[in-house]
């Protein structure tokens, strides 16, 4: 894409047309947290209430676990308010 520029705390993840297993995500992406990018791996679930959720894994891609844990949480809550199940 010419002139695309990422922005921090933004990311995209697309549908996982290589999931074989149940254990593979759904959707696999990245997203950028204060500069550092991360891993995203999106699982669809059901509450044992019955309500229909996305679980949210980010993954280091490169830092220490300790700089991986600084910001994820926050990047999680704000990167999906718009996703519509």
């Amino acid at each position: 894409m010419a002139g695309y520029e990422r922005k921090d705390l933004n990311g995209a993840a697309f549908k996982n047309e290589n999931k074989e297993l149940d254990w593979h995500a759904d959707f696999n992406g990245d997203i950028l947290v204060d500069g550092h990018d991360y891993y995203v791996a999106i699982h669809k679930k059901v509450s044992a209430k019955g309500q229909p959720y996305l679980q949210v894994k980010l993954k280091s891609k490169g830092q220490s676990a300790t700089q991986a844990a600084t910001g994820a949480a926050e990047a999680a809550k704000q990167a999906f308010d718009d996703f519509d199940l």
